[in-house]
């Protein structure tokens, strides 16, 4: 107990999500720097965690993921929307689709065109090669021998076959790789996994190097407050079991606890707009406006039609089906549910005249009951694409909601608000009715089964992206990278009016990137690692 409560370290890491595991990893890789990674969740390894499909119990499964309930708005249809995290070693990317996709090029050459000097596409493409291990083998993108596993669908099925021929008779390029750098295409999903198992960021980054004797990995342990010497982080106040009791920085503390989680534990600390933190009697370290704002995320809509012909996954995922293929995972690690949650995935223009894809479709070879937030499965045969817009404009804010470390913060996502980002619910129903009017898939397609009647005009397809529309789970941009005002970190991810502080996960996004997130997260911590390696070699 001593010993606990007199801890001290070089570097100190909050959160063990898909940042915080990339950074453990690059740290602890000099023997002379003490590290210790802090996680408020445990090591979990459960049937349901390592099978690919065991996405759509894991998201509502409060054992694995911490719910947040948004603030309810005009673009979410008046209700809250339920934002889950993962609360455990590896976060979210432990609960997550699966999905490795990198963005395109040019998302990190606008960051670099923000002044944010370092992270343009020359910069950060190495990195993405760096840490993969890419089935695919190394070429001049991709990379091999690194810890993230990426892989791809190991059974192709008929239906998405089909969709395949369809999309390329339309003029979109079939890929095999969807993750090159002229993005606009279609094909299978590339996923983390390896050998038929999930491979989440612990997994991958922390569990190969636990022996490393200057890395302590601290689960089931909160951040409370981060301690300032001035405004010099020196260390970091936590509670366990145990008690609360402090952790002494010599050198860096790197803030890694996600979007929702990072400008709550600044705010907290002191860091943020003045005004507002004096409201809670918190002592205002550095008066930064921006800490919390800039909030955006991906949002999607969700299209379902009936086949005629028995090709569809449904059955398998149900009763005496799902017992089967459950069994068969068990003992083989392969068969239907070996395979992420979705399984193509394709980057598309809304208008020819784009320099680049703005909306990305997914599909799954089965569907499910009609509503919000149902995960039951079908009856019958049907398949299910899923769109959104890939740079929404509207943005939200995270803000604390008391000055206790165990309340939720406020989440007000201001979702569908921005003109131009409402006006993608007509033009991502038209692309996937479009696909699924075309031959050969319309020749299996018996009818549309929601939205369907429904949506017959603009003006539905946007009351029903308001009313059915949901978050993508990619929350990201709380605590800004830029030169502005609002910026909350620099170039360097160092928080600004600070010393000995750094936020590095995916809210120092200035802009969503134009993918799923998790690969952009490991890039930016992997680059962040370089950076803070640059900075004390110095």
């Amino acid at each position: 107990m001593a010993e606990k409560r007199s801890l001290a370290c070089d570097f100190l890491i909050v959160g063990a999500g898909s940042a915080g595991c990339v950074m453990a990893n690059r740290l602890s890789e000099k023997s002379a720097d003490e590290v210790i990674l802090l996680e408020s969740g445990k090591a979990l390894d459960t049937l349901l965690l390592r099978m690919p499909k065991g996405f759509g119990k894991l998201m509502f499964d409060t054992k694995y993921v911490a719910r947040f309930e948004a603030e309810p708005e005009p673009g979410t249809g008046g209700v809250a929307d339920s934002w889950p995290r993962g609360k455990l070693m590896g976060g979210s990317s432990a609960v997550n689709g699966l999905f490795y996709t990198r963005g395109q090029p040019e998302d990190f050459n606008d960051w670099e065109a923000l002044g944010n000097k370092g992270w343009g596409w020359k910069d950060i493409a190495p990195c993405f090669k760096a840490f993969e291990d890419h089935e695919l083998g190394a070429d001049e993108v991709r990379g091999v021998g690194g810890p993230m596993p990426v892989t791809g669908q190991k059974e192709r099925h008929p239906l998405c076959d089909k969709v395949l021929e369809t999309a390329k008779n339309l003029g979109l390029p079939v890929r095999e790789d969807t993750n090159r750098p002229e993005q606009e295409g279609i094909g299978y999903v590339s996923y983390t996994a390896k050998n038929g198992r999930r491979m989440d960021a612990a997994t991958a980054f922390v569990t190969p190097i636990k022996h490393r004797p200057n890395l302590r990995v601290l689960e089931q342990t909160e951040a409370i407050r981060i301690i300032f010497t001035g405004n010099k982080a020196t260390g970091l106040l936590v509670k366990d079991a145990s008690g609360t009791y402090e952790i002494t920085v010599r050198k860096e503390l790197v803030v890694s606890a996600g979007a929702l989680e990072s400008p709550k534990l600044l705010q907290l600390s002191g860091v943020g707009p003045k005004d507002y933190l004096q409201k809670f009697n918190i002592p205002v370290v550095v008066d930064l406006p921006g800490v919390g704002q800039n909030l955006h995320d991906h949002r999607l809509l969700c299209v379902q039609f009936r086949i005629n012909q028995p090709l569809s996954i449904n059955n398998e995922l149900k009763g005496l089906g799902l017992i089967k293929n459950v069994l068969h995972y068990m003992l083989s690690s392969k068969g239907v549910l070996s395979s992420g949650p979705h399984d193509l995935i394709a980057f598309l223009k809304s208008e020819p005249e784009l320099d680049r894809p703005d909306m990305e479709l997914i599909m799954r070879p089965m569907s499910i009951k009609p509503g919000k937030l149902n995960m039951d499965v079908d009856q019958g045969h049907g398949m299910m694409f899923i769109g959104y817009q890939l740079r929404p404009k509207s943005r939200g804010e995270i803000m604390i909601r008391s000055n206790n470390p165990g309340d939720k913060p406020i989440i007000r996502p201001h979702a569908l608000a921005h003109p131009e980002d409402i006006a993608y619910g007509p033009k991502l129903i038209k692309a996937i009715r479009k696909i699924c009017a075309t031959r050969p898939l319309a020749d299996l397609v018996s009818f549309e089964t929601f939205p369907a009647e429904q949506v017959k005009t603009d003006a539905d397809a946007e009351k029903y992206y308001r009313d059915y529309g949901g978050t993508v789970y990619h929350p990201v941009g709380t605590c800004m990278m830029g030169q502005g005002a609002d910026a909350v970190v620099d170039e360097r991810l160092r928080v600004r009016g600070t010393e000995g502080l750094r936020v590095i996960d995916a809210s120092v996004m200035p802009m969503i990137v134009s993918a799923h997130t998790h690969a952009a997260t490991m890039a930016i911590a992997w680059r962040g690692a370089q950076m803070m390696a640059e900075d004390w070699q110095q």
